[in-house]
């Protein structure tokens, strides 16, 4: 008994040194029974990991938790990915699910469900629900969209600029044109030198 005592209490101090590392990654960890829909909160304290005791049934926490703590605009789209009863098929042919939100303070995070369990037909019956913060990669993320936004329109005005003084060109190089090919018509049918001398000089001028 001693030495299944000692084997329990390592494996739990590895699985707590492996749950502290992931933690360093993902603040909050959820481990969720799809089955029973009841999760149970995973947290670190120092080196030592434990159950807080925070756990319930998903239908009645993860909707209000949204509903308190996601920005306005991603309210519709977490609440659709925190349904469990459709994630067992999203699942499917996957290990893993992610969503990108904002919540009210501002911050940016990523909820990630990641498949713990399936059953014999492949269905996943566990999971764990992973919470990353990714305030630094967004920021990244959107000052190279809002630099691309800015080349773009960069680009379209040079390319109105270009269409603009072609257009422009292109009037100005025909008016001469055609003045020159009216000239060099009136040249042909006359012969009288004076008039060729006329005709040639305003051809120049053109």
């Amino acid at each position: 008994r001693t030495e299944e005592l000692e084997q329990a209490l390592y494996e739990a101090r590895i699985n707590n040194e492996i749950i502290s590392a992931i933690s360093k990654t993902y603040w909050l960890i959820y481990r969720i029974n799809l089955q029973s829909g009841v999760f149970e909160e995973v947290s670190t304290n120092g080196e030592v990991h434990k159950f807080t005791g925070d756990r319930g049934f998903v239908s009645e926490r993860f909707p209000s938790a949204c509903k308190n703590m996601i920005s306005d605009e991603f309210q519709e789209e977490m609440q659709a990915f925190l349904n469990i009863e459709t994630l067992p098929e999203r699942l499917a042919e996957r290990d893993e699910v992610s969503c990108e939100y904002q919540t009210r303070r501002g911050n940016w995070h990523v909820g990630r469900f990641i498949v713990q369990q399936r059953d014999e037909n492949g269905h996943a019956t566990k999971v764990l629900y992973a919470i990353q913060g990714i305030n630094e990669r967004k920021k990244q993320e959107l000052e190279y969209e809002e630099k691309i936004k800015r080349l773009a329109e960069e680009a379209r005005l040079a390319n109105l600029s270009k269409t603009e003084f072609l257009r422009r060109m292109s009037h100005d190089i025909r008016t001469p044109i055609n003045g020159i090919r009216g000239m060099i018509k009136i040249a042909n049918r006359y012969n009288d030198p004076q008039k060729q001398l006329e005709c040639r000089q305003k051809i120049w001028e053109a």
